[in-house]
């Protein structure tokens, strides 16, 4: 069910407010053309006959999610589902128009999406603005970067500065919000975490993003590439599965925000649902890549969350899981997928936080998350940009 207002107020039981969650008791969330105007208790609310009153008495209300790390058209339930990234373009915008409103309803208000093939998250981006379809809002990259002899089942190859250049040229004309590039792969070597982009191919990325005002993105689980991304300005490690302490030390320092996707080597069905070669390689590297996660919580460096293309219901919640399997609170895994996530996206002072003046970006569930990690597998109401988009 779908129902639009310009003037609602939202009666709460809960309310989980501001970038701390504070939980406040008996709300009332006051919203106007989309935006948060007042946060106050219910009962101090006169009566407003030009504002629809919505009812979540028995519902605590949280900010939208923000799954800070996506790709549209890569889903993870389909099996091979990395390999399927080469189906035909119709194919992926189709996939990508389902998962994208999946999302939505399954709470994620903002999605980050780091590289899909041609341009298709341009296309949706604009739909989504237009109306014409539904979906989160969307922070994208358009076409990421590799190298021909690189990883990146999403990425597009090109080598040497001048080829790159023109690459993030290409991203800059399609307004994408982000540049993303691919310097390692998700698997070390034998000969440790191979590097695939030169130290000047990385400079003139970050040179190229910089002079028209736009962030850069790593993909980049550790080896020489983080330390040339550090060096070289680099805004947000995407993964980091392999850091050492030296490396999580320089980061804890550097400006460089970090996105964790615990799930790619936590969860056995996604592992299995990898093409058959990579499958073995995976499970090997697991305890590793958990032992390097497990350093990055405890080190307290604030991170975002993201699930690298799995949608739907459920999707985010198994990544805070995750988290705090990890050894991360549930405090500091709701934060990684709300206030941390703005932060990532460059969009703190519009969502990510139920605060006035701040889009009316909420979702509803049945019990206090804090205590119950369980109940975000079940939104029971989405709101977005004050639109109610489930109940």
């Amino acid at each position: 069910m779908m129902r639009t207002a310009r003037r609602i107020i939202l009666k709460a039981g809960h309310v989980l407010c501001g970038s701390e969650l504070k939980i406040r008791t008996n709300m009332a969330v006051v919203v106007e053309d989309g935006t948060i105007k007042d946060i106050t208790p219910f009962d101090k609310i006169t009566e407003q006959t030009e504002f629809q009153l919505l009812d979540y008495s028995d519902l605590f209300l949280m900010p939208g999610l923000i799954d800070a790390h996506n790709h549209l058209s890569l889903d993870f339930s389909l099996p091979n589902y990395l390999e399927r990234m080469a189906d035909p373009l119709p194919a992926l915008v189709l996939r990508a128009v389902n998962n994208m409103q999946a999302d939505l309803l399954a709470g994620v208000t903002t999605s980050r999406c780091l590289g899909d093939k041609g341009f298709l998250d341009v296309e949706c981006r604009n739909a989504i603005a237009s109306g014409t379809i539904k979906g989160p809002r969307l922070v994208i990259a358009g076409k990421g970067i590799r190298s021909s002899a690189g990883h990146g089942f999403v990425g597009y190859p090109f080598d040497g500065p001048a080829m790159i250049r023109t690459a993030v040229r290409e991203n800059i004309r399609q307004n994408a919000d982000i540049i993303k590039f691919y310097i390692t792969g998700t698997l070390p070597s034998s000969r440790g975490v191979d590097c695939f982009l030169s130290r000047e191919e990385v400079s003139t990325i970050v040179d190229e993003a910089k002079r028209t005002g736009r962030r850069t993105a790593a993909h980049c689980i550790g080896g020489i590439g983080f330390d040339w991304c550090i060096d070289a300005g680099v805004d947000v490690i995407e993964h980091g599965y392999f850091l050492t302490e030296k490396q999580i030390d320089t980061l804890a320092q550097s400006s460089a925000k970090l996105v964790l996707t615990p799930s790619f080597f936590m969860s056995a069905k996604r592992i299995e649902s990898m093409p058959e070669h990579l499958v073995e390689p995976h499970f090997r590297a697991a305890g590793m890549a958990k032992s390097s996660m497990q350093a990055i919580v405890r080190s307290g460096i604030p991170f975002a969350l993201g699930t690298d293309g799995v949608h739907g219901q459920g999707a985010m919640a198994a990544e805070m899981s995750c988290l705090v399997e990890l050894g991360a609170s549930p405090s500091t895994a709701l934060s990684a997928a709300t206030s941390h996530g703005a932060a990532v996206c460059d969009l703190e002072k519009v969502t990510g936080s139920i605060d006035v003046g701040k889009a009316a970006d909420l979702i509803g569930v049945k019990t206090n998350p804090f205590v119950d990690m369980e109940t975000l597998t079940d939104i029971r109401c989405v709101i977005f940009n004050g639109e109610v988009m489930k109940e």
